[in-house]
């Protein structure tokens, strides 16, 4: 009895531990009291509940679960189930749950619960989406009584969202169904046809029943209104198409709820559709009938109305702040930031605001930002066209405002046609609907067409259109002012006046219109006072008119007594608007001449602060400044205002001003030059400007042209002629700088007339005397000496007896003494102007330098006067210092004149004080401790001028001096700088210390020297030195007729020369002339003067030295006077005192013996003459040559050694190679060749030895070892070719070996392979290197020559591509063309032979060309060339080989007969004639032409065995040719045997013993083929890889052949993978099928993929097929 009260005590534990949050204890309760009673239905509950709280969902579930099956009755389980499924959203159980809680409180008539627990079973399905089960519960609580408000409100609105949500499901499926049935529907469009359906449909009216019967019990639920909303909305839309009364109805309804619903909330919708309504066409009416006669004001009336409630109550509304900024437009000043703020802010958030994008686009024009406004139209449009398709409005008025924007738009950005046709567009669209509320959008468009015309200045058209304007609106003011204002143009001020007062009338507050109407009273003389007060009235309205302004400064300044007025009105006109360039000029023009120029400053100052665009005020501040001299400033002020005044020459030219002062001098000439560019080159100061600069630049040429063009406009302007003159001036220095003397002078000449004109306008100008100074004393120091003047020329070449050299004498002199008096009257000119200009400006220092430079020049050219000059030029220095004590260039001229040495180093020290890097004061300086002998002292100071102006030449000459005369100094640095200084400064002293530098170091041949002394000539023809190096230079470089002349004039100019030299001084300078000219004469082919020279020295004691002798005789020997020439060689050996002297006496005596009486004789005159003498180079060269020619060779294999260690490296090498030449000519090849390889090694940098050695080995066994060639020019620098001497033969040697092997010059060696040995290749870049040479040399014709035999032997090999003979083409007909400038009479063989060769190369060329014409006409023309016996054949044999091609078999025979008729000589000619006639005569009989073949080796005597080779090797092709292959096996084995080392014809014989061997001849020819072709392979496999190939079809039927494998494996690494046969590949499959898969290469391949690679190369053999389709069958 006491067990149920501890169970009830447990469960009420629980409970207790469940109200505490104890959930943990609860559950433990539970559990007990379910250990003793599992059917305890209170614990089950309990339990669930602690574990719910628990958040262990699952076993609550359970627990539930267990209490609802104990008592199925009970509904504590099924709430607490329907609790926890729906915290889990699980909203199927929950629907089960409810559905068991509703039928246990249907049973129990709990109504509460009941209305409940059905509210959750319609959440359920409303979760699940079944709506109308969610609708059919929530009904159910509506019917049900005593509900609660708060309940019944909640069903009464699940049942409208049920409703929508159905409605929704309706409209999707009723869209999808009109899109089924018409294809050209668009979704949108679907689906409003369906939105309007549903709403006339029955459910649509009951919707919209059941929404009004909610917003009577709910006013303020905005879901309600939004739906009921949406619903009148679509209805609205289905009636706007007939616009009937229904459309009225529905509009009207949808207007009250819109105001209904705003009148609760913010609804956005609600919102939408007002403003939308608002801008409907025909929305005053409505309005009207809603009894709201505010709102049928119009537009702006109704937005204040509803825009200042509106925003009011949502002041923070998105869709209001448009209208706000609408209506701030309309009616106040506010600024267009904020304006444009509120829209944007606004739209950013809701963009469906008309209204917004239409006031947004406004702004957006008046700021000029026309793309964006452009853009704020376009989605303005969008959102009517939005409207339009969601609500039915027409919204045409709103549209015409939108394109009346654009238009404005398009007008103000200057894009009249685009406005044109928007204002069209528009009055089309008002025309056709006749809306007479789009009266004022017409009126407008029409305003639009006008404003465009009166901009293009059509103003008939603009009359037209504003009579027919005013037609349609007959008081329409701005028609009215427009109209008057086009009269007041057309100076009809009545009617303008008339006009304007009635748009006056009509709009008194329009400033404009008083403005005009002020203008046309003041244009009338007795109006002046209405005028006066219609701009007053203007500037009341409106303040910011600056034109008003402006014209009341324009007003007052008339007046007398208005000045300030008239200031004052101008400055607000430039405050308002500084950009107005009008009232800023005027402005500054009234301060300017009232003086004020610190406010006209500041005005300026403050308008370019404002504006940038104020050109006006940075024009008037660069020009205040500019006079104000603040370039900086002004130039930055200028720069700006040319960007307004582009075309004004004055701006240009102060801005031109600024940029010279400031040294933008390039700037300047650009500014200048615009200048010029806008007046047409007619402004004088411009051309004046641009010369100045152009001198200052350096760039004189341009200058002369600039101040020509200013002289031609104002002939007698002094700025001009002096401008003119000094240009003249620098351009002539310019060219004397260049050497151009004969330039310079007469630019001097016409630059002294230009500055003698200038003097005659203003005599008194100081600085025109000093520039006529200038340029007399130039002209005096350039003045050439005319060689022509008294033609010396025609006198130094032809004079032979004694009055011819009078002749030539006196007409130097003469002409010496001419030139002598040009310069001195030209300094004594330039004195006079130089004393000219210091009487009229005695106070400027440097005249007194320039004087004294030109008395200088004086005492320099006459030397009766030197002292006296000197001394007067001295004072002048000292009375120049006296007034400029701190000029250092009065110094350095002072130091210049001085005759004492201590003035002279007081002066250039002075100088230095003043200006320490005076580079001419240190040049001075340095020259003077030179002459004292301090030469570390003279070197320091050339330092330092060299540091200060390394552009001085006489420092340069100085160092060069100082390197001549240092024991230690190199010869070479001396000629360098000698050279520097005679390009810095071209006078004659540094050409001639150039000459005699060069001569020092044996450069006198280089062009430098020669261009100098050719200068150094013209500027100092009285010195005998000039003339003499001038000769020396021309004899070296071969002009010997010219050095005749140059060694005629030195000995006159010492006849001619002063009077006061030394008799010894005389006599040493004409004994070197004529010793010269003798020695010239006798190499410019006149011996016999050159013997009267001679003897005429003789007499005179002069001829003494071995030099002479040595000359006498060698002009006696070509005169013809042998004996005497011989005995006076001997003498000159006798005298000859120094080694190198003897040494050229023994050569010259020899040389005379040799011709006299032979080798051996001459070779016995040195051994008497050189028996004393220790061994000498050239002697010894000279005494191999001769001994190599008696045949002494033992004697010389005795003396070499000796000669060679004692001798240098080159001469030496020199000597060697002779010694191989005696070899030669003995005969001896293989000593020779054995020698030089020895010498090779002993110099292996020597050129000449190795390219001796490339030849012997090329001449050896016919050109097949070209390999060791190639070895001898692998070690060669190419960078050296450029320097040697022998560069010409080295590279023909190259092409020798180039055209011996047709791989020495192949680029890609896949394209076949070579029997040559592997080094080989290593002359890839003969053709390179003969293109170098061809560059460096391009007018040798060898070089080219060469080249062609290169490339013509490369592209054989190369299968002739397309490139290579086009390229071959060029090339050979250059070089034909060059080779037919050669003189017939300097022609010789080597042309003959050149021009054979290259015919025939274009013939190939052609051939392979297909242009058989020409190659035919080559051949022919080769034909006739003049040739030796032994090249008569090669040009038939061409010939027929053509015929052969072109199919011309009569013309190939008549050839063949004409080339059997030659006695062709050459062995390989007569075997290609055999060749050829075989081929021509194809029916010839085998035997004959065996036999022909047997008599060529007969009749040719050919003893070797390689000739013997080739013939059996051509016959057993002429056997392959007939099918004769045993005659052919037989003869190709003879050629083996005869030339066993010759690879190819092994390979050739194994090919053949393999063909006899297919055809069943037996295993005896098998055994032959693979001897013969393992010899190959073992040999020189790697070229001939064929070789293989075959040697492995030999071993095909023995597979486990050892090496096989290996071979194979060799063949594959030498094809090329693009080149590999098709044999190669089917003999892999074979080794495929019999070997390992991973010993073969490729092992991963089957042996099928092998034969079909075989296939695919060569498709027409049959074994390949039968092998794969026998391994297909295999695999299947």
């Amino acid at each position: 009895m006491a067990q149920p009260p501890k169970k009830n005590a447990l469960v009420r534990a629980a409970l207790e531990a469940l109200a505490q949050g104890n959930h943990a204890e609860a559950v433990r309760c539970c559990k007990h009291t379910l250990k003793q009673d599992r059917l305890n239905y209170e614990a089950h509950v309990v339990l669930g509940k602690s574990l719910y709280a628990s958040k262990k969902f699952e076993q609550a579930e359970t627990s539930y679960r267990h209490a609802s099956e104990i008592n199925p009755g009970d509904a504590r389980a099924w709430q607490g189930l329907a609790e926890l499924h729906e915290s889990t959203s699980n909203y199927a159980k929950v629907l089960e749950a409810c559905k068991a809680v509703i039928c246990v409180f249907q049973d129990k008539g709990d109504l509460i619960h009941l209305a409940e627990y059905t509210r959750r079973l319609a959440n359920a399905h409303a979760a699940l989406e079944d709506h109308q089960s969610a609708l059919n519960a929530w009904k159910t609580i509506l019917e049900m009584k005593s509900v609660s408000k708060g309940l019944y409100n909640e069903a009464l609105s699940g049942v409208l969202a049920s409703k929508a949500v159905l409605m929704e499901s309706w409209i999707q499926e009723n869209a999808k169904l009109y899109l089924s049935h018409d294809k050209m529907l668009d979704a949108n469009s679907a689906r409003n046809m369906a939105e309007n359906k549903f709403a006339s449909s029955q459910d649509g009216l009951n919707m919209e029943k059941s929404l009004r019967d909610s917003l009577k019990e709910n006013p303020s639920n905005e879901k309600f209104e939004t739906m009921l909303l949406q619903l009148l909305v679509w209805r609205f839309r289905e009636s706007s198409i007939n616009k009937g009364h229904a459309w009225r109805q529905s509009c009207l309804q949808v207007l009250q709820l819109c105001l209904s619903a705003l009148s609760w909330h913010a609804s956005s919708l609600a919102m939408v559709l007002l403003l939308a309504l608002c801008e409907e066409d025909n929305v005053n009416d409505l309005f009207s009938a809603m009894g709201m006669v505010e709102l049928a004001q119009g537009q702006i009336t109704r937005l204040h109305f509803l825009g200042i409630r509106l925003a009011h109550a949502y002041p923070d509304h998105a869709l209001l702040m448009p209208v706000l900024a609408f209506l701030l437009d309309k009616s106040c000043s506010t600024s267009l930031v904020q304006k444009r703020s509120l829209c944007e802010n606004g739209l950013r958030i809701n963009q469906n605001s008309i209204l917004g994008w239409q006031v947004l686009a406004k702004l957006r024009v008046s700021e000029g930002a026309y793309s964006i406004a452009t853009e704020c139209i376009r989605r303005g449009l969008q959102v009517v066209n939005g409207f339009r398709s969601l609500y039915g409005l027409s919204l045409q008025c709103a549209e015409l405002q939108l394109q009346l924007i654009l238009g404005d738009s398009y007008v103000k950005s200057g894009n009249y046609d685009e406005a044109s046709k928007v204002y069209q567009n528009i009055i089309e669209v008002v025309e056709q609907k006749g809306d007479l509320e789009a009266v004022t959008e017409l009126a407008k468009a029409k305003e639009g067409q006008i404003k465009i015309l009166l901009t293009q200045g059509r103003v008939q058209e603009a009359s037209s259109g504003l009579a027919s304007l005013l037609s349609l609106e007959s008081n329409n003011p701005w028609a009215l002012a427009e109209q008057g204002w086009l009269a007041y143009l057309k100076k009809d001020f009545e009617q303008a006046t008339t006009l304007l007062e009635r748009a006056v009338n009509l709009e008194r507050s329009n400033p404009s219109y008083h403005y005009k109407l002020g203008l046309g009273y003041w244009k009338s003389d007795s109006e002046k006072d209405k005028a006066l007060s219609h701009l007053l009235e203007s500037a009341r309205l409106d303040s910011s008119q600056y034109e008003v302004f402006r014209t009341l400064g324009h007003y007052h300044k008339d007046i007398p007594g208005g000045l300030k007025r008239a200031i004052r009105c101008y400055q607000k006109a430039v405050s308002i608007n500084c950009e107005d360039s009008e009232a800023g000029e005027a402005l500054c023009d009234l301060m300017d001449s009232d003086g004020q120029e610190m406010l006209e400053l500041a005005s300026c100052r403050e308008a370019s602060e404002k504006s940038p665009r104020a050109f006006w005020a940075f024009r008037r501040l660069g020009y205040i400044q500019a006079r104000r001299k603040d370039w900086p400033e002004a130039a930055r002020n200028l720069q700006h205002a040319v960007r307004g005044y582009p075309a004004c020459p004055d701006v240009w030219g102060a801005l031109g001003l600024a940029y010279q002062q400031l040294g933008m001098l390039t700037a300047a000439l650009k500014a200048y030059g615009r200048v010029l560019t806008i007046n047409g080159e007619c402004s004088l100061y411009a051309l004046q400007q641009s010369g100045n600069v152009l001198l200052m630049l350096g760039m004189y040429r341009k200058a002369v042209l600039m101040f020509q063009d200013a002289v031609e406009k104002v002939p007698e302007h002094p700025a001009g002629l002096f401008g003119l003159a000094s240009a003249l001036l620098g351009q002539a220095h310019e060219c004397i700088s260049k050497g151009a003397l004969r330039w310079s002078a007469s630019l001097l000449q016409e630059a002294s007339m230009v500055a003698s004109r200038g003097l005659t306008t203003c005599e008194n100008i100081g600085s025109f005397w000093k520039l006529l100074g200038d340029i007399e004393l130039s002209y005096a120091r350039c003045l050439p000496w005319e060689l022509s003047s008294c033609n010396l020329e025609g006198h130094g070449r032809s004079s032979r007896d004694s009055q011819d050299q009078k002749d030539f004498f006196n007409a130097f002199g003469s002409s010496v003494k001419a030139w002598k008096k040009q310069r001195l009257e030209a300094t004594l000119r330039s004195k006079r102007a130089y004393q000219h200009a210091l009487h009229l400006q005695p106070e400027r220092g440097n005249l007194y330098a320039d004087l004294c430079s030109c008395l200088d020049a004086i005492g320099h050219y006459m030397e009766d006067r030197k002292n006296s000059s000197s001394l007067e030029a001295e004072l002048l220095a000292c009375g120049g210092l006296a007034l400029e004590s701190s000029n250092a260039d009065l110094w350095v001229c002072l130091g210049i004149v001085a005759q004492s040495k201590a003035i002279q180093q007081h002066a250039f020290i002075q100088a230095l004080r003043l200006d320490g890097n005076h580079a001419h004061a240190w040049a001075k300086l340095g020259q003077l401790y030179l002459k004292s002998g301090e030469q570390e002292l003279a070197e320091e100071a050339f330092t330092r001028a060299r540091s200060a102006d390394p552009t001085l030449g006489l420092t340069w000459a100085a160092m060069s001096k100082m390197h001549s005369l240092n024991r230690d100094g190199d010869l070479q640095d001396s000629f360098a700088n000698i050279l520097y200084a005679a390009q810095l400064s071209p006078i004659a002293n540094f050409q001639l210390g150039l000459a005699k530098i060069a001569a020092a170091t044996h450069q006198l041949d280089s062009a430098q020297v020669y261009a100098a002394i050719g200068q150094a000539v013209l500027q100092a023809p009285h010195l005998p030195e000039v003339h003499n190096y001038k000769g020396l230079v021309c004899e070296l470089q071969g002009k010997f007729r010219c050095a005749v002349t140059a060694f005629s004039m030195s000995r006159a100019a010492v006849d001619v020369g002063p009077a006061n030299l030394k008799p010894s001084v005389f006599e040493v300078k004409k004994q070197a002339a004529s010793t010269n000219l003798a020695r010239v004469l006798c190499k410019a082919g006149d011996p016999h003067r050159a013997v009267e020279e001679y003897e005429m020295l003789a007499r005179l004691g002069n001829l003494e030295d071995s030099g002479s002798l040595r000359g006498y005789a060698t002009a006696l020997w070509q005169s013809g006077q042998q004996k005497l020439a011989v005995s006076i060689a001997k003498v000159a050996v006798k005298k000859s005192t120094g080694k190198s002297e003897v040494s050229a006496g023994i050569q010259l005596l020899a040389k005379f013996s040799y011709y006299l009486s032979g080798p051996a004789a001459a070779l016995q005159d040195i051994h008497v003459a050189a028996s004393h003498l220790p061994p000498e180079s050239k002697l010894a060269i000279t005494t191999t040559a001769l001994s190599a020619l008696a045949g002494k060779h033992d004697y010389l294999l005795q003396q070499m050694p000796m000669w060679i260690i004692h001798f240098e490296h080159a001469k030496a090498a020199e000597l060697a190679s002779l010694l191989g030449a005696s070899m030669q000519l003995q005969q001896d090849a293989a000593s020779a060749l054995l020698f030089f390889q020895k010498l090779a090694h002993a110099h292996p940098q020597s050129l000449s030895i190795r390219t001796k050695l490339m030849q012997l080995l090329l001449e050896r066994n016919n050109g097949l070892e070209v390999d060791l060639a190639a070895r001898c020019c692998s070690l060669f620098d190419i960078t050296r070719l450029e320097k040697a001497g022998d560069l010409q033969e080295l590279c023909q040697m190259l092409s020798a070996a180039a055209v011996a092997c047709s791989v020495c010059g192949n680029i890609r060696s896949q394209f076949s392979f070579s029997p040559c040995k592997p080094y080989g290749h290593s002359l890839n870049d003969a053709i390179q290197v003969l293109q170098r040479w061809m560059h460096l040399e391009p007018w040798n014709i060898m070089s080219q020559y060469h080249v062609v035999l290169s490339l013509v032997q490369q592209a054989r090999e190369q299968r002739f591509p397309v490139n290579i003979l086009k390229a071959l083409q060029r090339l050979i007909k250059t070089v034909l063309a060059k080779l037919s400038l050669v003189d017939e009479s300097a022609r010789v063989e080597i042309h003959n032979y050149i021009h054979l060769q290259l015919l025939l190369c274009k013939s190939e060329v052609d051939l392979h060309a297909e242009n058989l014409e020409s190659a035919i006409q080559s051949a022919i023309h080769a034909t006739k060339l003049d040739l030796p016996q032994n090249l008569l054949a090669l040009a038939p044999l061409q010939l027929i080989r053509c015929y052969t091609v072109a199919g011309h078999s009569v013309l190939a025979d008549a050839e063949l007969q004409r080339v059997g008729d030659i006695r062709v000589v050459d062995f390989l000619a007569r075997l290609s004639a055999v060749d050829l006639t075989f081929q021509v005569k194809k029916e010839k009989d085998l035997a004959v032409a065996l036999k022909d073949l047997d008599s060529l080796a007969v009749h040719g005597g050919q003893s070797l065995n390689s000739s013997r080779a080739l013939i059996e090797w051509k016959k057993a092709e002429i056997c392959i040719h007939n099918g004769d292959l045993l005659l052919a096996e037989a003869a190709a084995l003879n050629a083996a045997t005869l030339w066993s080392e010759a690879e190819c014809l092994h390979l050739l014989h194994g090919a053949i013993c393999m063909e006899l061997v297919k055809h069943g001849s037996g295993s005896k020819n098998l055994s032959t083929a693979c001897r013969r072709l393992m010899k190959v392979a073992a040999g020189n496999g790697n070229k001939l890889p064929i070789a293989r190939l075959l040697l492995v079809q030999a071993q095909a039927g023995k597979a486990g052949t050892p090496g096989l494998e290996r071979l194979l494996h060799d063949e594959w690494g030498i094809w090329p993978a693009e080149h590999k046969p098709a044999e190669l590949y089917f003999q892999m499959g074979i080794l495929g099928k019999a070997s390992k898969p991973t010993e073969a290469p490729d092992s991963a391949q089957s042996p099928r993929i092998w034969f079909r690679r075989a296939v695919h190369i060569n498709p027409s053999c049959p074994r390949y097929w039968t092998m794969l389709l026998h391994e297909k069958r295999y695999e299947l």
